[in-house]
């Protein structure tokens, strides 16, 4: 079978990872909470939580690309890696900020400052490549569809 063939089980395998990675975060560290602070609002979120989301994202994501499959319509190659790294990229700098990101303080001020400028940056991305999933849907089922 052929590899472009199988984006869908690339999307599935990674929920289920999630999912399991929430119920470890569920059981064993039922008190642990991710925190984001943009300029003077926070948003706090239980690790859990965020990986059950995460892993529904990319289980529907992965909907998106076995309809496809099934419909033997071809994704595009590029387009599919983009999303699917801009969709990562998220998830684990979540998870680097919160062991590397020092306790706010007058000298850490600096550091604050380009962890917000590089959360814009990754946000940026995330939105840039689930663009990159609708059109790349789009594109490949207007492509099959005119040949």
């Amino acid at each position: 079978m052929e590899k472009a063939k199988l984006y869908h089980t690339r999307f599935w395998l990674l929920s289920l990872c999630f999912f399991s990675l929430a119920a470890v975060f569920k059981f064993f560290f039922g008190n642990s909470y991710v925190d984001i602070n943009v300029h003077d609002t926070y948003f706090v979120m239980a690790h859990a939580d965020l990986f059950v989301l995460t892993g529904l994202w990319f289980g529907l994501c992965g909907l998106g690309y076995w309809i496809l499959f099934r419909l033997k319509i071809r994704a595009f190659p590029w387009m599919h890696w983009a999303h699917f790294v801009l969709s990562l990229l998220p998830f684990l700098m979540i998870s680097l900020v919160n062991l590397i990101s020092p306790e706010p303080s007058f000298e850490s001020l600096a550091l604050l400052k380009r962890i917000d400028y590089a959360w814009f940056l990754v946000l940026l991305g995330f939105i840039v490549g689930q663009t990159l999933y609708f059109v790349n849907i789009l594109t490949s089922t207007i492509k099959h569809k005119t040949n």
